[in-house]
């Protein structure tokens, strides 16, 4: 291409001036026949004169193209090697994230401990022992054998407390490895997060004060139901609402704590979460009334692509349920009734 652009002049100049000087039929044609026989005439200083005046005219225009068409040649060069300097930019920094996510267990083993988010506030599930200090419930024994698995140990795992509300948080900015912290499955959340297999399943009640009155769904008419913030309980009490044609009100707390502690203070009417949650908070002042509402499924959540962490833990809780240390475990938390 730059050797066609160079050589343009030269070519271009000899055709017109065959063209215009030699093959002319117009009346000029014959003065520069004449010149050319008498070069000493005027007539052929003139028509000289001219004639470098057009080869000069012919090679500016020359030059001028030939300029334009270097830079047009540059421009495409250099917007096609922008496009592959980007395109390799993109094609390095997709390649370092799927490294990234796929080296999960690399870097659990790296820092040497397993940094999992649980609950600190449900019984049987995740709670601080109150004279050891210590975590327990089922979904810590399920972590403590998912470090096993990874470090051969459950004496190198940090317990990071999360709420429905912030547990998602956590996870995307690495805070944590993974959330064993009653997480249930929705098709919604599947779109951002690795779920393993399911470990527990579950449905939604509703505690209320023995001395309320209230006996079944239909009598939470006009009445204030507390749910924790950021969990699925507010969509599936609504929804149930709807259906039996009832009107309540939902009121959000930080935590099952709270919830309890605003329904034995009269601020709320009933405190609805999944039923295996409500029975940690039974005592004689209350009671859960008969009907549940939708299933709910209890998974480990682990950020998105991950497939060898998502791997390693579905084998461990493969093995939990396949040699019934899962339903040992569930009868040690009082899950199981």
């Amino acid at each position: 291409m730059y050797f066609s652009v160079f050589s343009f002049d030269s070519d271009m100049i000899k055709l017109y001036q065959k063209k215009f000087f030699c093959d002319r039929d117009s009346s000029g044609s014959e003065a520069v026949r004449e010149a050319n026989e008498t070069t000493n005439s005027p007539t052929c200083r003139k028509a000289g004169i001219a004639q470098n005046i057009f080869k000069f005219s012919l090679l500016y225009a020359g030059f001028c193209i030939k300029i334009s068409l270097i830079y047009l040649v540059l421009e495409v060069d250099m917007k096609h090697s922008k496009k592959i300097l980007l395109i390799s930019a993109l094609l390095a920094s997709f390649a370092g994230t799927v490294n990234a996510k796929s080296n999960g267990i690399d870097k659990i083993k790296k820092a040497g401990v397993l940094t999992v988010g649980v609950k600190d506030d449900v019984p049987g599930f995740g709670q601080i022992n109150q004279t050891t200090k210590e975590h327990e419930g089922l979904e810590i024994d399920i972590a403590k054998a998912v470090a096993r698995q990874i470090l051969g140990t459950d004496s190198k795992i940090n317990f990071v407390t999360v709420t429905a509300k912030n547990r998602s948080a956590f996870l995307n900015q690495d805070k944590v490895d993974m959330v064993i912290a009653t997480f249930t499955v929705t098709e919604e959340r599947k779109q951002n997060y690795d779920f393993s297999d399911v470990y527990y399943t579950d449905s939604v009640g509703l505690m209320v004060k023995k001395s309320s009155g209230i006996t079944s769904f239909k009598n939470l008419e006009n009445k204030k139901i507390g749910v924790t913030q950021g969990s699925m309980t507010t969509t599936t009490i609504k929804n149930a609402a709807i259906r039996e044609g009832v009107f309540i009100t939902c009121v959000t707390y930080p935590s099952n704590q709270t919830l309890k502690d605003a329904l034995d203070h009269g601020e709320i009417d009933a405190f609805s979460i999944d039923n295996s949650i409500l029975h940690g908070y039974l005592d004689d002042s209350v009671t859960i009334l008969p009907e549940h509402f939708d299933e709910m499924k209890y998974v480990v959540a682990i950020k998105k692509d991950n497939s060898a962490v998502t791997k390693v833990v579905n084998e461990v809780i493969r093995t939990l349920v396949k040699s019934g240390e899962l339903d040992r475990l569930l009868v040690k938390h009082k899950l199981k009734y």
